[in-house]
């Protein structure tokens, strides 16, 4: 085992029961209760049989989350001008309400991180390691991460290094899922031609050149992204909120612990330590904004917020001149949303969980019914002194179930359950900690995730319809202890049953090469009776493709890596009632004739479609 340790200072492990009743009072967290925060990959996303609710799976992790579009009006251009509204489930923390929704977020485009409240010069948001830390766009990969950040409290070490509290930058498209940011690859030949310098990218082909000033008066650089359809965004509106808080303390076996909030500042919770030997870190999320989106023809769409409430949206407006108008109730939720004539208005309760969204009436009467407080208060915990390089540690914790009713009367529960994940291949390191505990492992084997385990739909002249879904057993790997390319499992299975069908999805868990892909997809009665299988062959050598090697490098060296390189799909194998059915590329492109025919993008430019037996 490689180990790890250095002035980050001694890193015991802390034992704590969060009840859902502890609103008021934020629990820090370790560094190594936050291993899925690193785990990007995201293969497979949707709803199995209907997806009345909005519901998203990550069938990967099991991660489900909600989005519903209120309100979308039609124009003259392609540009949206909508009002969406998201849930994701997640452990909250106790910050159970942080959205414009309450419990619900405002689903809009936006770039994010978490960074620490403040380093070791100054009070902070979205820095960056140079000598201009607001020049947060113009870096490189060696500067993009945070500088190191100060801790409050006493004990060996008084700061924290950026890996431990931070887990890259992501751009966020509704419906579109996260995007990591990566510094630029020389060897990406695809930026935009156009005389712009571009410093960031995605695996989904974003461009970010630089913007040299925020539109709300924050200090720094913003960004002005462009998608794959030449459309740009001006992401220069910073924001920020209290994120989950870091601790770090020397080991006492017979310690307890308690979190005090003191009274929250403008920006949210602070989290005071509680002894002389903890050290605490406070963190916010900050969010940047978009102003502006503009076509490749001209057209925009304006984001306007209030002139006094910082990142208070109230209205989306575009040169069509469709509009939506948005206003707040005396708590800072959203409680009415109108386009034209038409208004939508929202409803709230509040209790010990915080404010959650309880009603969406529509302008028609109709009416969106949730109760989601066994979703929002999930939490989970880990036994003192039993984190290793393989794992957070002996987990334990609460999952739980939510409902949600559709206007039309039908209704849908949907229970999740804390789940460990197995990855393989890992490079191992391990951080340690005073004397010879584990702190973390540089990169994770395995990771906790609340993941989906039942969903059921019933309702007013339907009958009730039920899903169940199954994870493999854990089976992480370290890369030393596997030689081969078949030393050690690196796959993992997600078994699906559902009304009449029943489906089982194998994935990938291999790092830097199929993590996170689907290589299988099987259906039909049982295991023993199956009607479908679908096979697939991704490409993970890109050594004379005429796409690049490397689309960006990412400056989080803790993350999964994937969203660095292609790995497109070569072929695909159906196998159907006794036909195969096969889509391939072809291999007869370049200067030779023998290459696989994708284009810079990894597109596929030719391919052959072929069935057997023959009709």
């Amino acid at each position: 085992m490689k180990c790890r340790s250095g002035s980050v200072g001694v890193f015991g492990v802390f034992f704590l029961m969060v009840l859902p009743q502890m609103a008021a009072a934020q629990a820090p967290k370790e560094t190594h209760e936050e291993y899925a925060k690193q785990i990007k990959t995201a293969e497979a996303i949707g709803a199995l049989g209907s997806d009345l609710f909005g519901e998203q799976v990550n069938l990967y992790t099991g991660s489900l989350s909600f989005t519903v579009t209120d309100v979308s009006l039609r124009g003259n251009n392609a540009l949206p001008v909508e009002v969406r509204r998201s849930f994701k489930v997640e452990s909250r923390d106790s910050l159970y309400s942080l959205g414009a929704f309450g419990d619900w977020e405002l689903d809009i485009p936006y770039l994010y991180g978490t960074f620490a409240r403040k380093t070791l010069s100054s009070e902070v948001g979205w820095q960056v390691r140079t000598l201009t830390p607001n020049a947060r766009c113009s870096v490189n990969v060696n500067t993009a991460m945070p500088p190191d950040a100060e801790a409050s409290g006493s004990g060996s070490g008084n700061y924290f290094e950026a890996e431990e509290f931070w887990a890259g930058n992501s751009l966020h498209l509704p419906d579109g899922g996260d995007q990591e940011m990566l510094l630029v690859a020389s060897e990406n030949p695809n930026k935009p031609a156009d005389g712009m310098t571009y410093y960031w990218t995605t695996s989904g082909h974003w461009f970010f050149s630089c913007l040299a000033n925020t539109a709300n008066g924050i200090s720094g650089e913003a960004f002005l992204a462009r998608g794959p359809d030449g459309t740009t965004y001006r992401f220069d509106y910073p924001v920020k909120r209290t994120a989950p808080s870091l601790m770090r303390r020397i080991y006492s076996a017979t310690e307890g612990f308690s979190a005090s909030a003191a009274a929250p500042p403008a920006d949210g919770i602070i989290v005071q330590p509680m002894a002389a030997n903890e050290l605490i870190l406070n963190r916010q999320e900050v969010r940047i904004l978009p102003t502006r989106v503009t076509d490749r023809f001209g057209n925009w769409v304006d984001y306007t917020y209030d002139a006094t409430v910082a990142g208070r949206l109230n209205r989306i407006s575009s040169s069509d001149g469709r509009q939506i108008d948005l206003t707040y109730n005396a708590n800072g939720q959203i409680a009415t949303v109108t386009a034209g004539t038409r208004t939508w208005t929202y409803a709230y309760a509040t209790d010990t969980t915080g404010t959650a969204l309880t009603t969406v009436t529509l302008p028609d009467n109709g009416r969106w019914s949730y109760s989601l407080a066994g979703l929002r208060t999930i939490y989970v915990t880990y036994l003192p002194d039993t984190t290793t390089c393989e794992s957070a540690g002996d987990m334990g914790g609460s999952g739980g179930t939510g409902t949600l009713t559709h206007p039309s009367g039908a209704s849908g529960s949907f229970t999740v359950n804390w789940v460990r994940h197995g990855r393989s291949y890992v490079p191992n390191g391990c951080v340690m900690g005073g004397g010879g505990r584990v702190r973390y492992a540089i990169i994770p084997q395995t990771f906790d995730t609340p993941s989906l385990t039942s969903k059921q739909i019933s309702g007013p002249g339907i009958a009730t319809a039920n899903w169940t879904y199954a994870y493999s057993a854990p089976t992480g790997s370290w890369l030393q202890n596997c030689p081969a390319p078949t030393s050690c499992v690196r796959t993992k299975t997600v078994t699906v049953n559902g009304p009449g069908e029943w489906l089982r999805y194998t994935f990938g868990t291999k790092m830097f090469e199929d993590e996170g892909k689907l290589l299988k997809t099987e259906r039909g009665g049982s295991a023993s009776a199956l009607l479908r299988t679908d096979e697939t062959t991704y490409q993970l050598n890109a050594t004379g493709m005429a796409y690049p090697p490397l689309l960006g490098r990412s400056p989080n060296g803790r993350g999964d890596g994937m969203s660095q390189y292609h790995a497109p799909q070569r072929k695909v194998v159906t196998t159907q009632q006794g036909t195969v059915f096969t889509w391939q590329v072809d291999a007869t492109c370049g200067g030779n004739g023998t290459t696989l025919c994708f284009d810079t993008f990894a597109r596929p430019t030719r391919v052959t479609r072929s069935s057997a037996p023959s009709p």
